[in-house]
């Protein structure tokens, strides 16, 4: 981080999370063995979400990157590892901040991990060359709220990235089938980035991406609450097709995207730089 911004982040339009810090402390009480970090190849779906942290993070210089929402910080450790950036991980879930730190510790990540609610009004708020969150706006109604409290933590002419799920269409008619409790904590809206215009414009980020990634996921529907040999059937031969997936056969359907199906959003912005500031150099000509 390079700077402070003396606002309080309770000036900004604090947005009501569809979750509280309870849901993600009984989630992440139940993660997966540690030590837990993405690489490209292992599922086609989040190699997909690295080739565009890959193309729009890299740089000639050392940048301080934060991620917000990342436990339990497997996309950061992999950046740390890939470009040898200063990483940092913000959450607001006891359980996920202390799974990510002994993640970190496990994988000898140098990384700082926060706990932090982005909408408390703790005061001084750091900046970085690098805001994004992979997973987090879906979370509120208020998505031109949740951007700009990613930007009180960007520095000027810095590189903001938002990702998310994408659960309408196709997703969205499974998920009703094996696991509808899925969407009561997700903001579907938001995942049709046609409504992303809206922030673009009141928020005034320059866009350098904008896209759906990774093609149709069937092993992201490994959940199944439903009782009944159908839908236990159903989400096994998702799951099982799912492993062809992230072979070579899902390398080449994970270039097919469309808001109907694809596994996941993401756009890429540039935060506007204040008057007397100059184009940060590890930005693309």
């Amino acid at each position: 981080m390079t700077g402070t911004d003396a606002r309080s982040a309770a000036q900004l339009t604090g947005a009501q999370p569809l979750t509280g810090t309870a849901h993600w402390d009984e989630y992440w009480e139940g993660a997966a063995e540690l030590p837990i970090e993405l690489a490209k190849g292992e599922q086609s779906g989040s190699t997909a979400i690295l080739d565009v942290l890959d193309r729009f993070v890299a740089a000639r210089t050392r940048l301080s990157v934060l991620e917000l929402g990342g436990a339990p910080g497997g996309y950061t450790a992999y950046l740390w590892r890939r470009f040898g950036h200063d990483v940092c991980v913000m959450d607001n879930s006891p359980a996920g901040v202390a799974l990510t730190r002994e993640n970190f510790r496990l994988l000898g990540v140098p990384g700082e991990v926060v706990q932090r609610d982005l909408f408390s009004g703790e005061t001084p708020i750091p900046r970085f060359d690098v805001v994004y969150s992979l997973g987090l706006i879906e979370h509120f109604e208020d998505t031109e709220s949740i951007v700009r409290a990613h930007l009180a933590y960007l520095e000027p002419g810095g590189r903001l990235i938002i990702g998310c799920p994408n659960l309408r269409g196709v997703n969205e008619v499974v998920l009703r089938w094996l696991s509808p409790s899925a969407l009561n904590w997700h903001h579907l809206r938001v995942m049709d980035m046609r409504t992303w215009a809206r922030f673009e414009r009141s928020l005034h980020v320059d866009r350098r991406f904008s896209g759906y990634v990774a093609g149709f996921q069937p092993g992201a529907f490994w959940r199944c609450e439903r009782d009944g040999i159908a839908f236990r059937a159903l989400s096994r031969g998702l799951v099982t097709l799912g492993r062809y997936w992230n072979g070579r056969g899902g390398r080449a359907i994970a270039r097919c995207n469309s808001r109907h199906w694809s596994y996941y959003a993401i756009g890429v912005y540039d935060k506007p730089m204040g008057e007397g500031t100059t184009k940060p150099s590890f930005l693309e000509a």
